[in-house]
């Protein structure tokens, strides 16, 4: 592990580049996804109406 690490800082070749894997172990490449539609802007809430007891505090 440790010579692993000390060829890799000195610009050695680690395990993986002397073994590289095959194109049955690496990964399938995945189909780009659609772009997604815009959202539609979302109503402005009403305003807030104060309840009594606010309404009393205030």
């Amino acid at each position: 592990m440790i010579v692993e690490a000390s060829a890799q800082a000195i610009g050695g070749r680690s395990r993986e580049d002397r073994n590289p894997a095959t194109a049955a172990e690496l990964p399938a490449p995945t189909a780009p996804t659609a772009p997604t539609a815009p959202t539609a802007p979302t109503a402005p809430t009403a305003p807030t109406v104060p309840t009594a007891a606010a309404a009393a505090r205030a």
